[in-house]
């Protein structure tokens, strides 16, 4: 399949401490190296690349300008009037424009889920210093088939580069640096697309597609410099902006977090109660395991009656255990259900705490976690087991808080 570079000239801009200054033009292909923007702040190293300045690119990529005559199996358009440059790359013919779309049998491939085996476009890029660098595409999508694809580095395709995935249909041009699936959302969450560099100068970035179709303007990779205290991204000026925060990623810590859902506000002497202890790892990227569940009953105030079966009896209640966890950001969780029986009037607490082979990486939300310092525990809040003999005999749930 063949391939074509794209030579043009452009003054880099090499920004220090906010004020820039013009060196000599760079070509691509000699020396092998895409022209780029760099701006070097104390937060930051940001690195930026227009998608035309390939040192070359399978015959797939074709560059949209707007005198680019229109191309056969190109349902959307011409997009190069907002693009930066009025210029962009667009992976060619489209055929799946829907998730139903029908393809005829000798249509070329659509679909690469696995980085390496489709059409690539390659650049050289200059890295003044090695790291970790965030990678953000301006990309265009209009729809659910066209807004995927993959980037690598001196020829390998990293798993912290596959899946770029821009949710951004009927928006326009925006940026992107979300893994598909990425803290259990199927659009991701910003920055968990990025490479390593392993040391400073000339190295090979390489873009793929995921789905046919997909429109890239430029990306824009993004160092940080300020000890994970700043969270810095591109806008669509070109400039890069920086917000307090933290750029969470794998660390081997994790972050469980209990809570009861379900919960009566009352509690009846003799009558049945049902409610779950839900445990979720709140953590983004690291899987939890061996987890230990451990909730508090009182027998005097409590009866068991029933449990899931991942729990069993207990010295102090219930004992319940979870192999593994996957990061789940906001997903629910395991359910772990409980059957009570009210013994005695009064207010009794139960109790409910979590701890994991890995250590915890939140003890700020972990008010409740008693002493263990890799638990996660919370008080039945706001019903905690409030027993009566009749409800109405029951304060209300205000003075239980």
């Amino acid at each position: 399949m063949g391939v074509k570079g794209i030579r043009r000239a452009m003054v880099v801009a090499v920004a220090i401490g906010g004020a820039a200054s013009s060196v000599s033009p760079t070509f691509a292909g000699d020396p092998p190296m895409s022209p780029t923007q760099v701006d070097s702040h104390a937060d930051y190293l940001a690195i930026t690349v227009e998608a035309e300045a390939n040192l070359e690119a399978d015959d797939r990529w074709v560059l949209t300008e707007p005198n680019t005559p229109a191309q056969e199996n190109d349902p959307d358009g011409n997009h190069s009037d907002l693009a930066v440059g009025n210029a962009y790359l667009e992976l060619l013919p489209d055929w799946r424009v829907k998730h139903d779309s029908e393809i005829p049998d000798d249509a070329p491939p659509f679909f690469w889920g696995v980085p390496g085996n489709g059409p690539e476009a390659r650049y050289g890029i200059d890295f003044p210093e090695p790291g970790r660098y965030h990678v953000h595409f301006r990309m265009f999508s209009t729809g659910t088939e066209d807004n995927g694809m993959h980037v690598g580095i001196d020829g390998g395709w990293p798993e912290s580069g596959m899946r770029v995935q821009s949710c951004s249909a009927g928006r326009g041009w925006s940026w992107s640096s979300k893994q598909r699936g990425s803290g259990g959302s199927h659009c991701g969450i910003p920055k968990t697309i990025w490479l390593t560099v392993e040391s400073a100068g000339l190295h090979t970035v390489t873009m793929s597609p995921r789905e046919d179709g997909v429109e890239v303007d430029r990306f824009m990779l993004i160092k940080d410099r300020s000890d994970n205290t700043r969270i810095c991204s591109p806008q669509d000026s070109g400039e890069v902006s920086c917000r307090n925060g933290r750029i969470e990623t794998a660390d081997e810590f994790v972050d469980l977090d209990v809570s009861f859902v379900d919960a009566p506000e009352t509690a009846t002497v003799g009558e049945k109660v049902e409610l779950f202890a839900t445990v979720r790892n709140a953590d983004l990227f690291d899987t939890a395991t061996d987890i230990d569940v451990t909730l508090d009953i009182d027998p005097d105030h409590w009866k068991i009656l029933g449990f899931g079966p991942l729990c069993e009896l207990a010295d102090t209640g219930l004992r319940c255990t979870i192999d593994e966890m996957e990061p789940s950001g906001s997903d629910e969780g395991e359910r772990l259900r409980i059957t009570l029986e009210a013994q005695l009037e009064g207010l009794h607490a139960l109790e409910a705490s979590a701890v994991a082979a890995e250590s915890d990486d939140d003890p700020e939300n972990d008010v409740a976690r008693g002493t263990a310092p890799s638990s996660a525990t919370t008080s039945l809040t706001p019903w905690r087991g409030c027993a009566c003999a009749t409800p109405s005999a029951c304060p209300s749930i205000a003075s239980l808080s």
